[in-house]
């Protein structure tokens, strides 16, 4: 069955599940839905995911929203047998479960500093934020990152799962990350465990080409705001 992804190259949680799917080697097509134009709320896409959020997917008759929920199913539906996610294993699976309890905290706080610690200012001029509200939403991720390099240090392993594998938890919090990471948001000098697990990671061939995508579309962005735009 044909498998649609909707998606935008600058949402963290549609770069996780375009990278993942490209990792389990499924073939699909992709579909680019523009924020700027409301087109996440139209009708036609509210039938596909009814909370008008990115990323979606159409597999055959089935519809779905929610970036951990996609990656759970196809794993499922199409019984793969792969250590990103063995759903076989369930004291495996209930590790991943775990170890994913920062995803939510760590995706909306890194939101609100690209937010207003880079687009805000490239476009607007930082209209709306000082600087210590900016010093506030670095530290709130910084924070988060802190959590992260504890679990490291816990586990003693390359990944968050093992050392053998990188596994779904590896996917997302790599692709919240590297979109404040490239921006020079933040820094992981302070964080050598989560330093070093970035570079290890940041080698996986599906990610690397989602983080040149992004990066390749923020030049453009970069070039528009600061020498095109009036």
């Amino acid at each position: 069955e044909d498998l649609t992804v909707y998606m935008h190259i600058l949402s963290p949680f549609s770069t996780m599940a375009v990278s993942f799917i490209n990792h389990l080697g499924l073939p699909f097509t992709e579909r680019s839905i523009n924020l700027a134009t409301g087109e996440h709320q139209r009708e036609w896409y509210l039938k596909i995911n009814p909370e008008g959020r990115i990323p979606a997917i159409q597999h055959g008759d089935v519809t779905m929203g929610d970036s951990l929920k996609i990656c759970k199913y196809l794993v499922e539906v199409k019984e793969l047998e792969n250590p990103v996610y063995p759903y076989k294993d369930s004291k495996a699976c209930e590790e991943i479960e775990a170890k994913l309890k920062y995803v939510d905290d760590m995706e909306a706080k890194t939101r609100f500093l690209l937010r207003d610690g880079y687009f805000n200012p490239l476009f607007f001029g930082g209209v709306g934020i000082s600087q210590e509200e900016f010093l506030q939403k670095q530290k709130d991720v910084q924070d988060v990152y802190q959590n992260l390099e504890d679990m490291l240090a816990e586990s003693e392993t390359k990944f968050f799962c093992g050392d053998d594998n990188a596994t779904l938890v590896d996917f997302y919090y790599f692709n919240i990350m590297y979109h404040a990471v490239d921006k020079d948001l933040i820094s992981l000098d302070d964080f050598p465990l989560l330093h070093k697990w970035f570079q290890e990671v940041s080698q996986i061939e599906s990610i690397r080409a989602i983080r040149a995508r992004t990066t390749r579309l923020m030049r453009l962005v970069h070039v528009y705001g600061n020498y095109i735009k009036p």
